[in-house]
């Protein structure tokens, strides 16, 4: 019994160093498959795109509000002139409503964009892509490598405006 325990201790004396280097590459082993599912996952990827984009154009809101006063004060026995005139203004709006459509075609709208967690940089490039705020998946890559931000990038729901630069879009992202 006594010679067991001896030849025990000398096998574990003598290869201590091996057990301590399996268990490193062990912990090595463990750490790099969990980091590894993170960078690579696949559900982020096989999840659809988005669709929900949601442009608002500022504008004067002023007009809209009726004061409940003035709404009491209304004549109705003209209500039928009244009619006839609304027919004539109707044709007159609508030529105005035309005319400032094509005026806000240069102007920034704001689109909301969401981009799902463990997202990485080229997946959000993609939807940027087709949000149509940048024009080229690499160039976002790219940039957000020389600004040493491509680690900083945050999943989430995010207001851009569609005049916004490339750094500004990333800025935007990384908050």
């Amino acid at each position: 019994m006594r010679r067991i325990t001896e030849w025990i201790k000398d096998f574990l004396y003598d290869s201590i160093d091996y057990i301590i280097m399996i268990g490193i590459i062990g912990a090595v082993a463990i750490i790099i498959g969990w980091r590894l599912d993170l960078l690579f996952a696949k559900e982020a990827a096989e999840l659809p795109p988005s669709d929900e984009i949601v442009v608002e154009s500022p504008r004067d809101n002023r007009d809209d509000y009726v004061n409940p006063e003035e709404d009491d004060n209304l004549d109705l026995a003209n209500s039928d002139d009244n009619i006839d005139n609304n027919d004539e203004n109707i044709d007159e709006n609508d030529q105005v409503i035309d005319e400032n459509i094509d005026e806000n075609q240069g102007q920034a709208v704001e689109i909301t964009v969401v981009i799902p967690p463990g997202s990485l940089p080229s997946k959000i490039a993609s939807i940027l892509e087709e949000h149509k705020l940048i024009s080229s998946r690499a160039e976002f890559v790219q940039k957000t490598q020389e600004m040493k931000l491509d680690t900083k990038l945050k999943s989430g729901t995010f207001k851009i405006m569609s005049n916004s630069s490339l750094e500004e879009i990333i800025r935007i992202i990384t908050k």
